[in-house]
């Protein structure tokens, strides 16, 4: 239970910072409902910015077909970008997980233990769980205080039709398949740093895939592979279904595969390969 608590201790900051900007990019978002409900809004901005490439033009957002017509859609569209800061953060995380252990030498102290191995993997792996629940939790509390501020001021928001929970519950899975991710990548790259990059890069990669494929781009079909192209957040916030099952059955697979390489090296070494 101390290892819980040391590594909740050492990142729940980290957690509060990524709700917060989370909960700026809504708050900066909202006041332009209303100019982006227009029904020709997109294609409106997308001919008047023809000259901004249509790869540029789909990161942000604005891709062909993309509609606004509802404040559901507009607050999915929002949402994706919430999503990617979001999976990078745990990304980042599960990059770390037991790299920077081995690169600070803080690794002696956790297998001196009485633990078990798999005792010391299922604490850390739940502590960083806990965190990403964290900031699921302040998000939807600032998410909450920002509907509540904007109701003050007059901007009546339609949200019975926005699936609030699935969406969230999006937004873990996304960030549990990165985490789990990031997490064996810290156990086969030696170096925190490297470790932490490869796995924040990777999580970039797999978003720009899914641009790649909404602006009609080759790279598009390795979209296929990654969590924002099957957990889209336009199409949560207005349809029912998603992959959402399957990435969580997925993410403990990859847990899984950490846990064997973790169990069969000896990383009270330094440079354990």
């Amino acid at each position: 239970m101390n290892i819980i608590f040391y590594e909740w201790k050492r990142n729940w900051k980290s957690a509060l910072k990524v709700a917060l900007f989370c909960g700026i990019i809504l708050l900066v978002s909202l006041p332009f409902t209303p100019f982006f409900s227009e029904g020709d809004f997109v294609p409106q901005m997308r001919e008047a910015l023809d000259m901004i490439p249509s790869f540029v033009m789909s990161f942000f957002g604005f891709y062909e077909g993309q509609d606004f017509t509802s404040h559901a859609q507009y607050l999915g569209f929002v949402h994706r970008f919430v999503f990617l800061v979001s999976g990078v953060f745990a990304a980042w995380l599960g990059g770390q997980f037991v790299a920077k252990d081995r690169w600070e030498q803080t690794m002696d102290f956790l297998l001196s233990k009485p633990l078990k191995r798999w005792q010391i993997m299922l604490f850390k792996v739940l502590a960083n769980v806990l965190i990403l629940l964290t900031v699921i939790l302040l998000y939807r509390i600032f998410m909450a205080a920002i509907f509540k501020l904007y109701d003050i001021f007059g901007l009546t928001l339609e949200m019975d039709a926005f699936p609030m929970a699935k969406m969230l519950f999006a937004m873990f899975t996304i960030q549990l398949f990165f985490f789990a991710l990031g997490c064996l990548l810290s156990m086969v790259i030696p170096h925190g740093n490297l470790s932490i990059a490869t796995s924040v890069g990777i999580a970039l990669l797999f978003y720009l895939f899914e641009v790649a494929d909404k602006s009609g781009s080759g790279l598009g079909v390795f979209s296929i592979l990654s969590p924002f192209h099957h957990l889209q957040a336009e199409k949560i916030a207005t349809s029912p279904g998603g992959a959402m099952v399957g990435f969580i059955l997925v993410s403990l697979l990859l847990c899984g595969g950490s846990y064997a390489i973790f169990h069969n090296f000896d990383y009270r070494l330094k440079e354990p390969y």
